[in-house]
């Protein structure tokens, strides 16, 4: 029996631990960092979209993209944890898949998940855990691991 494998991710850090098969615990394989995702602005500025303005003969408004940057930088950081999990899958590196981000990168990796990938998913757990040690992060999913 393959392993599972738990991608444990906000936008700025990931980590993917394999579930051992004899003994349950978690191995740490990557942690991959998302410079981009941190936050650089104090004052959170960053938080408040551009603003386009446009304008229609005499009158103008102002609209927003649709789009805010930090999202862009999120879904493409999804984008490559899609890939490594892609690579994982076509290896036959792992059967089963646990993803655990908080609610907002969570759904960022959902759409970039590849079919095959989304078909491996078992559990999302919407709960950011990207700091804890592995020994907490294995008795926090001590009931999706036990499936």
């Amino acid at each position: 029996m393959q392993p599972t494998w738990i991608l444990v991710a906000d936008g700025a850090r990931a980590r993917l631990f394999a579930s051992g098969v004899a003994d349950g615990a978690l191995n740490e394989l990557e942690d991959i960092a998302n410079p981009d995702g941190r936050r650089t602005d104090p004052d959170g500025s960053r938080d408040r979209p551009p603003r386009v303005m446009e304008s229609m003969g005499h009158m103008s408004h102002v609209i927003a993209p649709h789009t805010s940057p930090e999202e862009k930088v999120a879904d493409r950081f999804a984008s490559e944890l899609n890939d490594l999990l892609e690579r994982g899958r076509v290896e036959h590196r792992y059967e089963r898949l646990i993803l655990v981000a908080p609610p907002r990168f969570l759904g960022a990796l959902q759409n970039a998940l590849g079919k095959h990938v989304r078909d491996c998913v078992v559990a999302h757990i919407d709960k950011d855990l990207t700091t804890l040690p592995a020994q907490k992060i294995q008795s926090r999913l001590a009931s999706e691991l036990s499936h």
